[in-house]
């Protein structure tokens, strides 16, 4: 359920790649002591993949998570992702939206079951096409500027029927798990 970005610093702080059950017993033992948040053994477990239950886990999960990882919440982690001042040589999976041509679609897939079918419009804007079990609706216009597989997707703006609603931030759990640009049908 955990981005691979995120799972990876857990496991960095955490000091060993999570591989078993029983590594979820001491990691949330040590989330627990560390940060003074609560956090169960199974809360862990759906996390890392060892259990099935709730999809989508609570914002204080999240936050106890960023907290031992030396962040203040979760929300100060995911404007890490978005701000350019990571410094670090790393080769990422990513769509260059300024290479895309006119009309190129695109589908997206991020946890839990969220789905994206998007047409570029140029300017960095896209169409919802489509939208499967998110709060983002069709034909929606949504401003991208880039998209990293593993990491959220930060839409500058959605505007919907002329209204602007702001930014919005998909994928914030999972990262964009999937992405590929469509076969052009013309």
């Amino acid at each position: 359920m955990l981005s691979k970005i995120i799972r990876e610093r857990v496991e960095n702080k955490f000091g060993q790649e999570i591989r078993y059950s029983k590594d979820c017993e001491v990691l949330a033992n040590e989330i627990s002591n560390t940060t003074s948040k609560k956090i169960s053994v199974s809360t862990v477990k759906r996390l890392f993949g060892f259990a099935k239950g709730i999809e989508e886990p609570r914002l204080y999960t999240m936050d106890a998570l960023a907290v031992y990882l030396g962040y203040k919440n979760y929300d100060e982690l995911l404007l890490e992702f978005k701000s350019a001042n990571s410094s670090e040589f790393e080769i990422v999976d990513e769509i260059r939206v300024d290479e895309l041509n006119l009309n190129v679609e695109l589908a997206l897939h991020y946890e839990p079951n969220r789905r994206l079918k998007l047409r570029y419009l140029g300017d960095s804007r896209f169409e919802l096409l489509e939208v499967g079990n998110s709060k983002l609706m069709e034909k929606d216009i949504v401003v991208v500027s880039h998209i990293v597989r593993d990491y959220p997707l930060f839409l500058a703006n959605v505007i919907r029927q002329e209204k602007n609603l702001g930014s919005y931030i998909a994928a914030k759990i999972s990262g964009v798990t999937s992405m590929r640009i469509l076969p052009n049908e013309g």
